[in-house]
């Protein structure tokens, strides 16, 4: 399995990135910066709020479609994305990286001992069988 899109299927077969996205998630709503950017964004609710009251008063998608440009609006150095992407380009570290290698390189090394197992059966099976023939009982005749 040398082709890179059928080791990140793989990859994603096995459970392994869910795991780790989980992982990820957990830490990052342990940290300080989980209750940082709730509370960002809900002053940013609150403003929206209480500039266009009618927001309350739409439907769902369209009211969090409203929020979700409020949001993306207060853009600048201290918004909700740049504090995400920079928390996410910190946990993506080499140690993540190399996690990820590991799984696999143990994923690929998985699938070269299947060959060799599969190969294996197979010479086996091809091998001539043990030199001792045995002969075919002589037929007897009932008198």
């Amino acid at each position: 399995m040398t082709d890179a899109r059928k080791l990140v299927e793989e990859f994603r077969r096995s459970g392994k990135f869910d795991e780790m996205r989980r992982e990820a998630l957990a830490l990052f709503k342990e940290s300080d910066l989980h209750g940082d950017i709730r509370q960002q964004i809900q002053e940013i609710v609150d403003k929206e709020i209480e500039s266009q009251p009618q927001v309350l008063s739409r439907g769902r998608g369209k009211s969090a479609a409203l929020i979700e440009g409020a949001i993306n609006r207060n853009s600048g150095k201290d918004s909700v994305y740049t504090k995400v992407d920079a928390y996410v380009d910190g946990a993506i570290d080499s140690s993540l990286g190399q996690k990820i290698q590991d799984v696999l390189q143990g994923m690929v090394g998985e699938d070269e001992s299947e060959a060799k197992t599969k190969i294996e059966p197979e010479t086996k099976a091809t091998e001539p069988e043990s030199q001792t023939t045995t002969e075919p009982a002589a037929e007897t005749k009932p008198e």
